[in-house]
């Protein structure tokens, strides 16, 4: 499983970042919301509870999921 981050925004009226990231998982099942919720803590060096899994959808027909943590 490949992570990437393609936007990240900060949000001062609600005292957040908010991240949009794409996961490269080719011949893999779509990772699970745990696996999901460590990578980008771990990428963007949080702690996990700080972290709110939003949604992630896969692309079908390729081996990407794409979603949204805030």
């Amino acid at each position: 499983m490949k992570m990437e981050i393609t936007q990240k925004r900060d949000n001062p009226l609600l005292k957040r970042t908010e991240v949009y990231f794409t996961i490269n998982h080719a011949g893999e099942a779509t990772p699970s919301k745990g696996a999901v919720v460590d990578a980008i803590a771990e990428q963007l060096k949080a702690s996990k509870d700080a972290i709110v899994l939003d949604n992630v959808e896969s692309v079908f027909g390729t081996g990407k999921s794409n979603g949204y943590v805030k």
